[in-house]
């Protein structure tokens, strides 16, 4: 673990130059592209949907129980998410 770190230091240490606004819009993008991701999954698996009602239907329910990153618990988990 220790040398993962000493590896990819010097790629983290830039961003502690942000400031901290900067730094939550960088996180709340990752987290945007993240639902984005989980969305263009779940369309592809299920192929076709048999109007926009039932495409609406199933991209709401991949949302399901989602938190934004700056209400994570301290071990990672979002609240009221129990994955």
């Amino acid at each position: 673990m220790i040398r993962l770190w000493d590896n990819a230091w010097a790629e983290f240490i830039p961003i502690l130059d942000y400031d901290v606004e900067i730094r939550r819009v960088i996180c709340w993008t990752n987290a945007v592209e993240s639902l984005n991701a989980r969305y263009r999954r779940a369309v592809k698996a299920r192929g076709h949907f048999a109007n926009e009602q039932a495409a609406l239907e199933c991209l709401y329910l991949v949302t399901g129980p989602w938190t934004p990153p700056e209400q994570a618990e301290p071990d990672g988990r979002c609240a009221g998410n129990p994955r």
